[in-house]
C-alpha cells in the first residue's frame, strides 16, 4: 500500500513531542476518488472526496479504543486502527484511496495521511470495512 504522510502530520508530531502542543482530540477516516495526491504538501482541500448517499467520514478516537495495536516488525513500527464500517444508501463515487484528517466534514481541518486501497464502487446496500495503518521505517 502506498502511503503519503503530509507535512502537517510531521508538524503535529514534532509539536506534541517537543513543544508541548495538544494532539488532535479526534481523527476521521475518509474515502477519496480519482488519483491519490502524492505530494506531502497536500492539504484537505486538494482531495477529491467520495460523494454518495450515506457517505460520511468515520470517527477514530485517539488511544487504545480505535488504535489498539502498536507493533515493531521487520519494516519498523506500525500502528493500525480498528476497521470502520461504511454503509452505502445509494451509489457512491469509485473509492481509490483513504485519508486521515481531524475534521468530520469540510476542508478546513488538517490532513495527516493518505493511502491507496483496492478500487471499488459502492452501491445501495453495500457495506464494507476500511482501516488506517501507519508505518514508520527503522533506520
Amino acid at each position: 500500500m502506498a502511503e503519503i504522510k503530509t507535512n502537517e502530520m510531521g508538524r503535529v508530531i514534532l509539536g506534541v513531542l517537543f513543544l508541548g502542543e495538544e494532539p488532535p482530540s479526534a481523527y476521521y477516516l475518509g474515502a477519496g476518488t480519482g488519483e491519490m495526491p502524492t505530494d506531502s504538501d497536500t492539504v484537505l482541500g486538494d482531495l477529491t472526496e467520495v460523494t454518495g448517499s450515506g457517505y460520511e467520514r468515520m470517527l477514530l478516537t485517539p488511544g487504545e479504543t480505535d488504535f489498539p495495536s502498536l507493533s515493531l516488525g521487520s519494516s519498523g513500527w506500525s500502528l493500525t486502527s480498528l476497521f470502520k464500517r461504511f454503509e452505502a444508501d445509494g451509489a457512491w463515487d469509485e473509492i481509490t484511496y483513504v485519508f486521515l484528517c481531524d475534521v468530520e466534514t469540510g476542508t478546513e481541518g488538517q490532513l495527516f495521511a493518505m493511502g491507496d486501497t483496492d478500487t471499488f464502487q459502492a452501491t445501495a446496500g453495500d457495506a464494507f470495512d476500511l482501516a488506517y495503518q501507519h508505518t514508520e521505517f527503522t533506520g
